[in-house]
């Protein structure tokens, strides 16, 4: 169904980060560095405690390989991995 409100937009994001990130076998810290983010701001978006800005959710999207709809749940249907699991890059 649709997201009610920010709070429920965030735990939605985050669960899709944390999602790809697990996917790719990547940790926290190399999802951070190739985003140019911290670590601590990866964490609290997972956690749902962080909102996105475009420029730093298309960061973190570029980082983990997917596009910014997918981590926005646009693309319809479950919560399913993107394609085939890329490389990490770093």
């Amino acid at each position: 169904g649709r997201v009610r409100d920010e709070r429920e937009f965030r735990e939605v994001v985050g669960r899709r980060v944390r999602l790809q990130r697990q996917w790719l076998r990547m940790g926290q810290q190399q999802v951070a560095d190739a985003a140019r983010v911290s670590r601590n701001f990866v964490s609290a978006i997972e956690r749902g405690s962080q909102g996105l800005d475009a420029w730093r959710l298309g960061l973190v999207a570029d980082a983990l390989g997917v596009s910014v709809d997918w981590v926005l749940d646009r693309i319809p249907g479950p919560i399913t991995v993107p394609g085939p699991r890329p490389r990490p890059r770093l």
